[in-house]
């Protein structure tokens, strides 16, 4: 799968309020290493209720923050 196609199209669905499409954004700028980037899809995500985003967000911030 190409997957800055697939990027374009999750920042399409996160802009019209798919929560899913939110924490895939999220996991994929982690995966580059864009952790600020990566926060702010989750944030969004978890301030809809999304579990998978919460558990994802509390598994991979340092305990510091």
């Amino acid at each position: 799968m190409n997957e800055k196609k697939a990027t374009y199209y999750y920042e399409l669905a996160a802009m019209r309020g798919a929560v899913d499409a939110r924490f895939n954004l999220g996991n994929i700028e982690y995966r580059l290493g864009n952790f600020d980037r990566a926060v702010k899809h989750y944030m969004i995500a978890i301030s809809s209720g999304d579990n998978d985003s919460l558990e994802t967000f509390k598994k991979n911030t340092p305990r510091a923050l």
